[in-house]
């Protein structure tokens, strides 16, 4: 994926305008239209890619295509799903485990949300009043 993709994606998966990115980023609107333009883009200099870097949590490497490590793909993930500090710290703990032990607990978790969707459906009762 080119840099203007990477920044189109990491822009919209917080909602954000291009206005409103700019001026976090404390670049014209202009100059960060070129950085997501399909065709010329521009690269940001190095000093914006600093900030970019910092705002989304993620390395310049993977703004500019390169390998992505483990730490990038839980910070794109917490970006785009806008996940807390403690859906991080379960998906990170989630990828430390032995392929039974995660089967065991998807299983789990589906018996779960099956359990909490069945309560929910459930008509009240006059005795539930």
């Amino acid at each position: 994926m080119k840099i203007n993709e990477k920044l189109k994606q990491l822009r919209t998966a917080k909602k954000l305008s291009q206005n409103e990115l700019s001026k976090i980023l404390n670049v014209s609107l202009s100059s960060y239209q070129k950085y997501e333009r399909e065709k010329n883009s521009v690269t940001p200099s190095l000093d914006v890619l600093n900030r970019i870097s910092d705002y989304y949590n993620v390395t310049i490497d993977y703004l500019l295509g390169k390998e992505v490590s483990e730490n990038d793909v839980f910070n794109i993930l917490s970006v785009q799903y806008n996940l807390t500090e403690l859906e991080k710290d379960i998906l990170k703990t989630y990828s430390t485990l032995p392929p039974d032990a995660r089967k065991e607990l998807i299983k789990y978790l589906k018996s779960m949300v099956e359990a909490v969707e069945s309560e929910s459906n459930k008509t009240p009762t006059p005795n539930d009043k």
